[in-house]
């Protein structure tokens, strides 16, 4: 199952999740680390992605960043994290969905 190999190889961030009477508990952030990687579980990349993290600043967080670091962003959008691939097979019992990501391109000023 994906997800265990979630569990068992993942290194990039610390994760906590409780499996009682086959439902998984766990934070909407290690959710969110979960679903951003499950594209990857079978791919060659896999290697790589699982030593690696997203999601450490919120989008606000981002923004103090810039202006403390004068920077200029050159491109930014939002997107749903990898909805299509999760949603048909892991149902959300309790939390709210879809997270919105960011991505943004920044020069300096």
């Amino acid at each position: 199952m994906e997800f265990d190999i979630f569990k068992k190889e993942y290194s990039g961030i610390r994760t906590y999740f409780d499996e009682r009477n086959g439902i998984i508990y766990c934070k909407m952030k290690d959710f969110t680390r979960f679903i951003t990687k499950k594209r990857f579980l079978s791919s060659q990349t896999w290697e790589i992605e699982k030593n690696e993290t997203y999601q450490y600043y919120t989008y606000k967080q981002f923004l103090a960043l810039q202006e403390k670091l004068n920077l200029q962003i050159i491109h930014s959008e939002t997107f749903i994290c990898n909805e299509t691939l999760w949603h048909k097979d892991i149902k959300m019992i309790k939390g709210r969905f879809p997270m919105e990501c960011a991505c943004m391109i920044y020069k300096r000023l």
